[in-house]
């Protein structure tokens, strides 16, 4: 009966590797079916970075913080783990609301896509679309040059 006995301690350290494996995959599928169109899969099929160094993005505006932190994680964030990760990563701020700062920077630059899940992505991950009036538009901007043909310019 001593043969049949279960290593459980090199069960639990297979099916661990197993699922690191598993969580490259299905980010790798996903992006396959069109929930992020950026490059997830690494060249050793490691699992996609979720923290980021403590001065990554020191010394950095808002804008170009929240653009390098979702190109860095490959994937959409929701507003609140964006503000964290920046915080982590040694943006300055004096904001006593860095959250609203946060949220008021994705929704007002078009580089920035809000999903119907509330998680926020780069527009170029959607085939380049844009925002127009809060909304996830194909095609191009429709602002000025409507302005322009309305008043005959």
């Amino acid at each position: 009966m001593s043969q049949d006995q279960i290593d459980y301690a090199a069960v639990l350290e297979d099916l661990k590797k197993r699922r690191e494996k598993l969580d490259a995959a299905i980010a790798a599928i996903s992006l396959i079916v069109g929930e992020v169109a950026a490059e997830a899969a690494t060249a050793n099929d490691a699992p996609l970075p979720t923290t980021v160094q403590t001065d990554a993005f020191f010394n950095m505006g808002t804008r170009a913080a929240i653009r390098k932190y979702l190109s860095i994680v490959k994937r959409p964030q929701k507003a609140i783990a964006i503000r964290k990760a920046l915080q982590d990563g040694g943006i300055h701020t004096v904001s006593t609301d860095f959250y609203a700062v946060v949220l008021t920077t994705l929704k007002r630059n078009e580089e920035f896509v809000q999903l119907q899940n509330k998680e926020w992505g780069l527009s170029e991950w959607y085939g380049g679309r844009i925002r127009k009036r809060g909304k996830v538009e194909d095609g191009k901007k429709e602002g000025a040059e409507d302005q322009a043909e309305e008043s005959g310019d």
